[in-house]
């Protein structure tokens, strides 16, 4: 289910973070629980996760009236976010 928010930068960018966080270091959790070594790299892993997003929040911080200079930073913030959500997690 797909829910539309009026949630604006930067918290939606904070609260993703904090939620795939939350998410691995549950999973790191449940896996030394149980015996098993698939997540034992899960402060490697949010570290990764952590460099995407503050090169998103550095990219956010931009304004300008030149317009060729906000499309390019458009192309940069869409592919700091493609960056981040295609690196492999677990």
């Amino acid at each position: 289910m797909v829910v539309e928010t009026n949630v604006h930068y930067p918290t939606d960018v904070n609260r993703l973070f904090d939620a795939i966080r939350e998410t691995l270091e549950i999973c790191a959790q449940q896996s030394d629980q149980y015996g098993l070594s698939t997540w034992r790299q899960s402060a490697y892993l949010i570290r990764q996760f952590k460099q995407g997003y503050r090169r998103i929040q550095k990219l956010k911080h931009f304004t300008s009236r030149n317009e060729q200079k906000c499309e390019a930073r458009r192309a940069a913030i869409e592919q700091a976010h493609k960056d981040c959500q295609g690196r492999k997690l677990g």
